[in-house]
C-alpha cells in the first residue's frame, strides 16, 4: 500500500480516513537506505553531531488509536462512499472519477462540490453548524498562476463538504438542506 514509487507517506492528522489522535503520520519505501534515513532525522536525541533532525516520532498511545482505526477503515470507506452518493443523488455537482476505468475504486476522502457560489454556501453550512472549507485557496498553489489555469479555477469554484464516517442521515440532511 502506498508504493507507487520509491516511497509513499501517510498522514494521520484528524481529518484523514483514519487518525492517530492528532497529528503523526507513516512513511513506507522498500528501500532500507532510504528508511534508514528517514529514521535517522526524525530520532533526534542523543546525538553527537550537527545534524539536522527533529523529534517526529509517534507515541505508544498514538500508535494504539491508529491500530484501532485501522481495524475500521473498510467500515469507515464504505460509511463515506454512502454519504458521496447521498450527495449525488441529491444533485450535487461533485468532482468524481469514472469508476469504470482501469478497475479504480476511489476512496472517499473529501466531496468537493464544484460551485460559483463558494463562500455562500460555506456561510449557508455555518449558518446550521456545520463546517465547509475550500479545499485549496488559490494563494496556495504553488508556481505561477498561469500555468495552472484549472487549479486556479477549482480554488474559486469549489467547496469540500463534510464526509466523514460519524455523520447520520439526518447531518446529511442537515446540509443538503443548507445548500439546495
Amino acid at each position: 500500500v502506498g508504493l507507487h514509487g520509491n516511497a509513499g507517506i501517510f498522514s494521520f492528522y484528524a481529518t484523514k480516513l483514519i487518525t492517530t489522535g492528532g497529528h503523526g503520520g507513516m512513511y513506507v519505501s522498500k528501500d532500507k537506505k532510504l528508511v534508514d534515513s528517514v529514521r535517522d532525522y526524525r530520532e533526534f536525541d542523543l546525538r553527537h553531531d550537527q545534524k539536522k533532525r527533529f523529534n517526529f516520532q509517534m507515541t505508544e498511545i498514538q500508535a494504539a488509536i491508529g491500530r484501532e482505526q485501522l481495524k475500521k477503515l473498510p467500515k469507515f470507506l464504505k460509511r463515506r462512499e454512502v454519504i458521496f452518493q447521498k450527495y449525488k443523488k441529491a444533485g450535487l455537482d461533485l468532482l468524481d472519477l469514472e469508476t469504470n476505468q482501469n478497475n479504480l475504486s476511489p476512496i472517499r476522502y473529501r466531496a468537493i462540490m464544484k460551485t460559483n457560489k463558494p463562500n455562500k454556501i460555506i456561510k449557508s453550512l455555518e449558518s446550521v453548524g456545520v463546517k465547509a472549507v475550500i479545499p485549496i485557496e488559490d494563494w496556495e498553489l504553488l508556481g505561477k498562476h498561469e500555468l495552472f489555469p484549472n487549479s486556479v479555477e477549482l480554488s474559486k469554484k469549489t467547496v469540500s463538504l463534510p464526509i466523514y464516517p460519524t455523520l447520520t442521515d439526518q447531518d446529511i440532511d442537515i446540509i443538503l438542506s443548507a445548500i439546495t
